[in-house]
C-alpha cells in the first residue's frame, strides 16, 4: 500500500465476496499526477477506494462520483484486503 497517494506505478482492483477474493486485477500507471490518478480510477467504476494518505480535494472529488474512499491504510496490501473481506462494504 503506497503511503501518499499518487506515488504508485500500479492500481490493484478487487472483487470481494463475503469471506474471499472473487478476482484481483492490477494496472499499471503511466500518471504521476494525484488528480490524474483520481480519474484513472474513477473510469474504473470501483465501488470503494482502500489507499494510504490521499490528498483531501482528490478524496472529495472520487466521494463525489460515489467512490466510498477508505483512507489511512498502512502495511501490506494482501493483509488490508484480507481484513476488509467481511466488511459491510461488500
Amino acid at each position: 500500500m503506497a503511503p501518499h497517494f499518487g506515488s504508485s506505478s500500479e492500481l490493484l482492483f478487487y472483487e470481494l465476496a463475503p469471506g474471499f477474493v472473487r478476482e484481483k486485477e492490477i494496472q499499471q500507471l503511466t500518471v504521476n499526477d494525484p488528480m490524474q490518478m483520481a480519474r484513472k480510477i474513477a473510469e474504473s467504476k470501483p465501488d470503494a477506494l482502500v489507499c494510504g494518505g490521499i490528498q483531501n480535494f482528490c478524496k472529495k472529488w472520487l466521494e463525489l462520483r460515489g467512490i466510498v474512499v477508505l483512507d489511512n491504510y498502512k502495511g501490506d496490501v494482501q493483509q488490508v484486503v484480507g481484513g476488509l473481506k467481511d466488511s459491510v462494504l461488500i
